[in-house]
């Protein structure tokens, strides 16, 4: 368990959770870049390591960690993929994104989190 929390930790230090995805996409798959901004809901006050678990996914690794400024990605997904934000204090969230309807344009989200 140790090494798992010090994997982790190092990882998130070094930058390598955020900005660090590979994803593989296959026959109908939708290959999107997504990037999103979480948020306190009652102040709009950007929320700093909000740990993000991506579901649903071929994407590695399977989790990122916001910055100071509340962001994470952009990460390619394979959609659809559900993104869990959580962070302690607040319930958390989860958001599906399944659809993007211009391949081109990356997608950001803003994510609004309740105490």
């Amino acid at each position: 368990m140790k090494q798992v929390f010090f994997l982790i930790t190092a990882l998130a230090i070094s930058g390598g959770l955020v900005n660090c995805s590979r994803s593989m996409s296959g026959p109908g798959k939708q290959l999107v870049s997504v990037s999103a901004v979480v948020l306190d809901s009652a102040s709009g006050t950007p929320l700093d390591s909000v740990v993000v678990n991506f579901r649903d996914t071929l994407t590695l690794p399977s989790i990122a960690i916001t910055d100071s400024s509340g962001a994470f990605g952009p990460s390619a997904f394979t959609l659809p993929v559900t993104l869990i934000f959580r962070k302690t204090g607040y319930e958390p969230r989860a958001v599906t994104v399944s659809v993007n309807t211009n391949t081109q344009e990356p997608m950001a989200l803003t994510v609004l989190m309740a105490p």
